[in-house]
């Protein structure tokens, strides 16, 4: 058997015993042609002049829907949590990739916990901090990224129990 991705490109991809066969590591929303010969089973010099050819187009890829219900949890001087869902359908998901001021900041595999921190954060400064749902590459092509926009707290804002006047204090 031989394909092409036009009828006069021809590869040799192997001899099939069988009536039927699956190609894969075929790329997306391309033509292939197949073409097959026959050749006798009890004697491999004889080979058929003649060639039954196909052709068919490989489907697109279903693309993801990106993470959704992205909410603050919990933030510090220096970190930003966040809580996030799955995507409605999660066929061919397989995880998720975050992204702090566009650069990538954190992978995650799809049946991990949906929380994330981001760490290491300069107090009182926005950051632009994406969600990424991930494809398999051979059902689903990866999500467009979700941008939220966090600021950590400013240190001044932060009270520490040291701070509280003791209950032996009048005023």
């Amino acid at each position: 058997m031989e394909t092409g991705t036009t009828s006069s490109n021809w590869q040799r991809v192997g001899t099939i015993t069988d009536t039927s066969i699956v190609l894969n590591g075929l790329q997306p929303e391309h033509t292939y042609y197949i073409r097959v010969q026959a050749v006798a089973a009890s004697d491999s010099e004889y080979e058929s002049s003649q060639f039954g050819v196909a052709n068919g187009t490989t489907l697109s890829l279903v693309k993801l829907q990106p993470p959704r219900n992205i909410t603050l949890i919990g933030m510090t001087p220096t970190t930003l949590k966040y809580s996030y869902n799955h995507p409605a359908d999660t066929s061919g998901l397989t995880g998720y990739t975050f992204y702090k001021n566009n650069v990538v900041y954190s992978n995650k595999a799809s049946g991990a916990t949906r929380e994330i921190e981001f760490t290491n954060l300069t107090p009182n400064t926005q950051y632009t901090l994406g969600f990424r749902s991930m494809g398999d590459q051979s059902y689903a092509s990866d999500s467009d990224v979700v941008n939220v926009y966090g600021t950590p707290l400013p240190e001044e804002l932060v009270i520490s129990s040291n701070k509280f006047p003791s209950s032996e204090t009048s005023y």
